[in-house]
Order: C-alpha cells, then sequence, then structure tokens
C-alpha cells in the first residue's frame, strides 16, 4: 500500500482522503459515509486481521451504540460496491475481516493480527 499525495492505495483500490472519493480501477464509488470510513480503515490496515469491534471503533463515530454484528451489514454492502475487489474483504473466522495485500493475492494468504 503507498500513500502519495494524500491517497491510500492498494492494488485497483485507492482513496484520495482530501477530496473523500474512492475509486477501483478508474470507477468512481458512491460510497456511505460509514462505507467510506471503513474502506479507509481496511486499507490502512491492509493484511491484518480486525475484529468486529477494533472495526466499530475505527470506522465508526465514538458514540456509536449499535452491535458488532452491524459491521456485518456494511461490510457485505461494501464488498458489492467494490465488485470483484470486494473479495479481498476476507472473513476470518472467530476473529471478523481482513483486507487481503493486493501484493499477496496469488499466494498463500498470511493471516496477522493486531
Amino acid at each position: 500500500m503507498s500513500d502519495t499525495d494524500n491517497t491510500l492505495n492498494d492494488g485497483s483500490i485507492s482513496v484520495n482522503l482530501d477530496c473523500c472519493r474512492a475509486l477501483v480501477g478508474k470507477k468512481q464509488l458512491h460510497l456511505t459515509a460509514t462505507e467510506y470510513n471503513l474502506l479507509v480503515y481496511l486499507l490502512e490496515n491492509s493484511g491484518i486481521s480486525l475484529t468486529r469491534e477494533e472495526l466499530l471503533e475505527g470506522a465508526w463515530a465514538e458514540s456509536y451504540q449499535g452491535t458488532s454484528r452491524t459491521v456485518d451489514t456494511h461490510v457485505r454492502r461494501l464488498r458489492l460496491k467494490l465488485g470483484r475487489s470486494g473479495r479481498r474483504i476476507r472473513t476470518v473466522r472467530g476473529v471478523g475481516y481482513q483486507l487481503e495485500s493486493a501484493r499477496r493475492r496469488g499466494t498463500k494468504a498470511h493471516n496477522k493480527t493486531r
């Protein structure tokens, strides 16, 4: 993942943090604020398995009082909007989710945790 000109990139997924714009390839994504925050948090932690609680703390407002299963719904929607790249958001049984780094794609997946 590179961080150039305040842009997070990992494979075909990129997010410009200055203008809150997310792309897959050259296609702009139309994300809700929560989906955008979730994508940014996953990109910042690419290759690391994150619990639902960590995702709630990292991507939602501090005052959010929902359940950790809310993450599942937002991850499902984000996967759909990412298209084929959405497959890179792996479900890690008993843990939560991991954005598989584009560099690791096609090799044996690693399972780093925080």
